[in-house]
């Protein structure tokens, strides 16, 4: 039934976890300089959240494509894009956690502290993102998929030519 979710799915929080970096970095330099109201971050946070889902829909929707995956790449593919998506759902709600702790700063030091652990978690998850992303790609568009014949998005490969 939610066969074709999942590619759809995970697009929004793969999307949104490789440019948070660059907001975080932004907002955490203007938090740190008062170049903005502290409520700025909020849009870090709210950022972050909608991660947080769409890697847990993600999660939920990838599990109906689980046994064509393993037809496709083999068990051992689909479970390495599992295990690195279940480690990435549970660092993005850390990430989370993190993100909305900044506003719990009351003096300069815990906030400075805070901003750069949040700098440093937001390129930990992006580089975490990437590499599920790049685990799932194989299994959808790796070498063996020629070799498979279909595709779980694409369906047949039917007359396809490489040439």
């Amino acid at each position: 039934m939610f066969d074709h979710l999942h590619p759809a799915l995970v697009h929004v929080p793969v999307g949104l976890a490789l440019v948070l970096p660059v907001v975080v970095v932004g907002l955490a330099v203007a938090r740190w300089r008062e170049w903005v109201r502290p409520r700025s971050w909020s849009v870090v946070v709210l950022l972050q959240a909608i991660v947080v889902v769409g890697a847990l829909l993600a999660l939920q929707t990838g599990e109906s494509l689980e046994e064509h995956g393993e037809r496709m790449a083999g068990e051992a593919a689909v479970e390495a894009h599992e295990e690195a998506g279940d480690i990435l759902a549970g660092a993005s709600a850390l990430g989370l956690l993190l993100f909305a702790s900044v506003f719990l700063a009351r003096s300069p030091r815990p906030l400075a502290a805070l901003l750069t652990s949040s700098v440093a978690a937001s390129l930990l998850l992006a580089a975490l993102t990437a590499w599920t992303g790049h685990l799932g790609g194989q299994i959808t568009h790796g070498t063996h998929v020629a070799a498979a014949g279909d595709n779980p998005v694409l369906g047949e490969r039917g007359d396809w030519d490489d040439d």
